[in-house]
């Protein structure tokens, strides 16, 4: 097991992109670090970081590669993610191609953890499911059968599947539509019965939830 003076990358979970949801711990690394990368958004949170930056955009073969070549010039990296590096994250890719051994993750609160605390239900007995790159492998009408699921569902070309999920679980769960938490413009949504999620025109980050009927809290 290596030391902390061993790890030249830290993976930083910043939650849902404000500062006031940043731990301390993570003000501190960056504060240690000489290379700082992270998406745009996130980059713009630690504007008195004077080392040197790699924007992570769409490109991430190309983020990967500068953020591995930091590393093997033995420098000290951190890299900002979205949320919880445990969750549905860059994190992945980059523990993947720099390794696991010269890497430490600390934990950030994910967008799961801030949608069951804003509708005030618990989450440890929920299912969990990305449509971002891909659909879940769980058919639509199946969603009815759990007791809780949320579903992160902010790309436009799985709306349609989204819309079946809607449909199957509408009578036998309460569905919200929470999105940009924890932003200015941060909207929460209970949806009808019958709710088509398209015709919602949701944001890039939206995230869809449901509560079975018999799994009402309070």
């Amino acid at each position: 097991m290596n030391t902390s003076s061993d790890i030249r990358c830290h993976i930083l979970g910043c939650g849902p992109g404000t500062a006031e949801y940043i731990l301390p711990v993570t003000h501190r690394i960056v504060q240690e670090s000489e290379v700082l990368a992270g998406a745009s958004r996130l980059l713009d949170l630690f504007p008195d970081f004077a080392g040197e930056r790699i924007c992570v955009t769409a490109d991430l073969d190309q983020a990967i590669t500068a953020i591995r070549r930091a590393v093997e010039r033995n420098r000290k990296v951190a890299v900002l993610v979205s949320g919880d590096p445990g969750f549905h994250s860059f994190s992945q890719r980059v523990l993947q191609h720099v390794g696991r051994a010269n890497c430490r993750c600390i934990p950030g609160i994910s967008s799961a953890q801030l949608a069951f605390a804003r509708i005030g239900h618990s989450w440890d007995d929920a299912a969990f499911f990305s449509a971002h790159a891909a659909l879940p492998e769980l058919p639509p009408e199946q969603f009815s059968l759990l007791k809780k699921w949320l579903i992160l569902a902010g790309n436009p070309r799985h709306y349609a599947w989204l819309d079946k999920v809607c449909q199957a679980t509408g009578r036998t769960h309460t569905l919200y539509l929470c999105e940009n938490l924890a932003l200015p413009d941060e909207a929460i949504w209970p949806l009808p019965p019958g709710a088509i999620f398209s015709a919602m025109a949701p944001s890039s980050l939206a995230i869809l939830i449901g509560i079975h009927h018999s799994q009402q809290e309070g």
